[in-house]
């Protein structure tokens, strides 16, 4: 325990002002984007509301978050850590390929058990493999968690993108939920740092962003 204390004190003093205002402001804008786009589809429903217009394509388009999300979250993540980004979700091994195997094969259970029917929303499962599983992961272990490790903050690593994750998580739950800021926060942010250190740690053992992913997505479905 000591010896953690020692190592993230240690870490805390080579963190520079410069990583640390380049990391905010990228976390920063990455919950700017997604309470934007909630926002917006809260007004779209309240807009449709109004006009009585409950079905069709109309609200299907208006509602739909997830194509201007991802293109803004993308871009984003380009213009910070365009080597990140491609670094992270490249195959370059077999094992990177076996391993993301895997992801698919845990995925495709999780959908089988929790529909043993055959009975399966294609959106609801691609919503939770893209949107959910794999933006998030993108952003939190495949550019903020490896920004924090190049500069040799390994323990703070675990703990900023765990953190900057619950994070997302309150203000989903604040935007989407209704929740206090405090009531989403804190729970969010403690569950960030604990699952998402289970992430970050599948990540650094297999090297393969796209097994977290395939996890991340089969367990949004439970």
């Amino acid at each position: 325990m000591d010896e953690l204390k020692n190592q993230l004190k240690s870490e805390i003093k080579l963190l520079s002002k410069k990583s640390l205002l380049k990391w905010i402001v990228f976390v920063g804008l990455v919950y700017a984007m997604y309470d934007a786009v909630f926002l917006r589809a809260d007004s779209m429903r309240l807009m449709l509301d109004l006009t009585d217009i409950s079905s069709g394509l109309v609200p299907k388009i208006m509602l739909n978050i997830d194509v201007p999300l991802m293109i803004g979250i993308v871009l984003l993540c380009i213009l910070f850590a365009k080597r990140n980004v491609l670094s992270a979700l490249a195959l370059r091994t077999k094992k990177q390929i076996v391993w993301m195997i895997l992801g698919v094969v845990v995925f495709v259970f999780i959908i089988y058990m929790q529909r043993p029917s055959g009975m399966i929303d294609a959106y609801e499962i691609i919503h939770a493999l893209v949107v959910t599983a794999l933006l998030e992961e993108l952003v939190f272990r495949g550019i903020l968690f490896r920004w924090m490790e190049q500069t040799d903050l390994h323990l703070l690593a675990y703990i900023g993108s765990g953190l900057a994750w619950g994070g997302l998580l309150g203000i989903h739950s604040m935007v989407v939920g209704g929740a206090s800021a405090i009531g989403a926060i804190v729970p969010m942010a403690l569950m960030g740092i604990v699952v998402g250190t289970v992430y970050a740690l599948i990540y650094k053992k297999t090297n393969s962003l796209w097994l977290v992913i395939y996890l991340h997505a089969a367990l949004s479905l439970l």
